[in-house]
C-alpha cells in the first residue's frame, strides 16, 4: 500500500510538471507570435521620438544605423547651418520639404511650438490667431511669447509674430499646423553635432488613410498563419510525448496495484482458512458422530467462536472495501465530541475492568463541537480498542486524553502492554498486518487498524504511531481532527 501510494504521488507530481511545461510553451510560443506581430505593426509607425533613440547616430552622422528608412509611413531630412541637404531618408521627403518651411515649424527641442485657431465674426468673416507658445524648464502650462492675426486669404492683419512678412502662403499657413504639403505631419529638431556642426531635423510622418491601416493589420495577422500551425504542432508534440512518459508512470503502478491486490487475496485466504479449517473439521467429526458426547458443547462453542470470527473478517473486509469507494458517503453530525468520548468509554468501562485491564481518562469538561460520523468514529475507537485489548495481557493500563491544541483536536489512545513489535511498525496501517502470533493464534483479522486509518482520513484528520511511544506508553496512537 505504500509502494503504491509512492507511486500515485510520483505520477501526480509528473502530471504536474508536464501540465506546468506545456503551459509555458504553449504562452511562450503564443507570446512570441503575439511580440513578432506587434513588432510588425510598431515598427511600420516609426515616431520621431523613436529617432531619437538614435541620439549617437545623428551626433556622429551616421545615419545607417537609423531604420528610420525602413518605415513607410515616415521620413527625414537634416540641413546644415545654410541651408543645404546633409542627409534624406528618402527621395520624396528630399524633392517636397525644404529648408525654408523649417521657420513656420515649432522646435522639438526647445519646446516651442505653433497654435493656430479659428475665429468666425458674427458677419461670417474668418480670421486665423496665430500663437507662439514655450513651455518653461518649469512650466506645466504653456506661455505665449508672440501672436498675430490672419485674414482669410492669411494677410497679416495686426501681430509681430512674423515681421519681415505681410502675408503668408499657404503652404506656409499649412505648416503652421504641422501639415506639409506631402500630405503628411512635419516635425523640427534642432541639435549640434559632436564636431560642433548645428544641424536641422526635420521628420515627416505620411497620413495613414484607412485602407492602408486595415492592411498593414491584415498583413501582421498573417504572422498566425505560421505562429497557430506552430501551436498546434506543438500540443501534438506534447501529447505524444506526454502519453508516452504517463505510459511509463502508470505501468508501474498498475504492477504494485496487482501485487497489492494479490497480496490482499492471499492474506484474506489465509485469515478466513484458519477459522474455516476448525469449523469444517469440528462440523465433519460431528456429523460423522466421532464426537464423543462430553466434549461436543467444547466443540459447537469452538464452531461457533471460529464462525463469529469469519463473520468479522468478512464484515471488516466489506466495510474497508465500501469506504475505499468514491462515492462513499459520511452521516455528518455536529456532537460535543468530549462527551462522544466520555460516553463511549463509559460503555467499555464494564468489560476493560472485567477482563482485567485499567481504564485511565484525562477529558476536559470543555465543549469541543465537531462534525463527525458518530457511527465511523466509534468503530474507529472500538478497533483501537480492541487491539489493545488483544494484544496486551491483564493488568494493562489504557490511556485515553483529549485536548485541543492551536483549534485543533488532539486524541492520545495509548497503553503500558507489550508494545508494537519493530518488524511491523512501518507497515501497521497497511491492510492485513498482525504480529505472527497474532495470526496463527486468530486473534486478530489485520484490518482494524486499517479502518480506524480510513475513518480519520475520511474526517481529514491523521492518525500515526508515536514513535517512540512517551513514558510512561509502550504503545501510543495520535489522531488529530480538523476543527468543525
Amino acid at each position: 500500500m505504500k509502494q503504491i501510494k509512492s507511486k500515485q504521488k510520483r505520477l501526480i507530481i509528473s502530471c504536474a510538471k508536464y501540465f506546468a511545461l506545456y503551459t509555458l510553451i504553449i504562452v511562450l510560443l503564443y507570446s512570441l507570435f503575439q511580440y513578432l506581430v506587434n513588432f510588425k505593426v510598431g515598427s511600420s509607425f516609426f515616431t520621431i521620438d523613436d529617432l531619437l533613440l538614435y541620439k549617437d547616430a545623428l551626433d556622429y552622422e551616421e545615419y545607417a544605423k537609423i531604420p528610420a528608412k525602413n518605415s513607410k509611413n515616415s521620413a527625414f531630412i537634416i540641413f546644415d547651418a545654410s541651408g543645404s541637404t546633409v542627409y534624406a531618408s528618402n527621395r520624396t521627403i528630399n524633392e517636397r520639404i525644404f529648408y525654408e518651411d523649417l521657420e513656420m515649424l515649432g522646435d522639438y527641442n526647445s519646446r516651442r511650438f505653433f497654435d493656430v485657431f479659428e475665429n468666425t465674426a458674427p458677419d461670417g468673416s474668418v480670421t486665423y490667431s496665430v500663437f507662439l507658445s514655450i513651455y518653461g524648464s518649469d512650466d506645466t502650462v504653456p506661455k505665449i511669447v508672440d501672436s498675430c492675426v490672419l485674414d482669410a486669404q492669411y494677410h497679416i492683419i495686426s501681430g509681430t509674430l512674423f515681421p519681415d512678412k505681410k502675408f503668408l502662403t499657404q503652404r506656409e499657413f499649412q505648416l503652421l499646423n504641422g501639415i506639409s504639403a506631402a500630405n503628411g505631419t512635419l516635425e523640427k529638431y534642432v541639435y549640434t553635432t559632436d564636431s560642433g556642426q548645428e544641424r536641422t531635423l526635420a521628420f515627416l510622418t505620411f497620413n495613414m488613410t484607412q485602407k492602408k491601416y486595415e492592411h498593414l493589420l491584415q498583413s501582421a495577422n498573417m504572422i498566425w498563419l505560421v505562429g497557430i500551425p506552430c501551436i498546434l504542432a506543438a500540443i501534438v508534440l506534447f501529447t505524444i510525448a506526454f502519453s508516452r512518459t504517463l505510459k511509463r508512470q502508470i505501468d508501474p503502478l498498475y504492477e504494485a496495484i496487482y501485487q497489492e491486490r494479490q497480496r490482499l487475496i492471499a492474506d484474506i485466504s489465509h485469515d478466513l482458512k484458519t477459522p474455516l479449517t476448525v469449523i469444517q473439521g469440528y462440523a465433519r467429526a460431528l456429523y460423522e458422530h466421532r464426537v464423543p458426547e462430553s466434549k461436543k458443547p467444547r466443540y459447537l462453542e469452538a464452531i461457533v467462536n471460529k464462525s463469529d470470527m469469519a463473520a468479522g473478517m468478512v464484515n471488516d473486509l466489506f466495510l474497508f472495501t465500501q469506504m475505499a469507494h468514491p462515492d462513499y458517503e459520511l452521516h455528518m453530525e455536529s456532537l460535543d465530541f468530549n462527551e462522544f468520548i466520555k460516553q463511549f468509554f463509559a460503555e467499555k468501562y464494564m468489560d476493560l475492568t472485567e477482563s482485567g485491564f485499567e481504564l485511565c481518562a484525562d477529558i476536559p469538561d470543555d465543549s469541543y463541537i465537531m462534525l463527525i460520523d458518530p457511527v465511523l468514529m466509534r468503530r474507529c475507537f472500538e478497533n483501537l480498542l480492541n487491539n489493545a485489548l488483544k494484544y496486551n495481557p491483564p493488568g494493562t493500563s489504557i490511556y485515553i486524553s483529549v485536548q485541543k491544541i492551536r483549534r485543533e483536536i488532539t486524541i492520545i489512545v495509548a497503553d503500558d502492554g507489550s508494545g508494537i513489535p519493530e518488524e511491523i511498525a512501518e507497515t501497521l496501517f497497511q491492510p492485513f498486518t498482525t504480529g505472527n502470533k497474532a495470526r496463527t493464534s486468530g486473534k486478530g483479522t489485520g484490518l482494524g487498524l486499517s479502518i480506524a486509518q480510513k475513518i480519520i482520513e475520511m474526517h481529514h484528520g491523521h492518525i500515526r504511531l508515536a514513535v517512540p511511544p512517551r513514558e510512561p506508553y509502550h504503545t501510543e496512537f495520535i489522531i488529530t481532527l480538523p476543527p468543525a
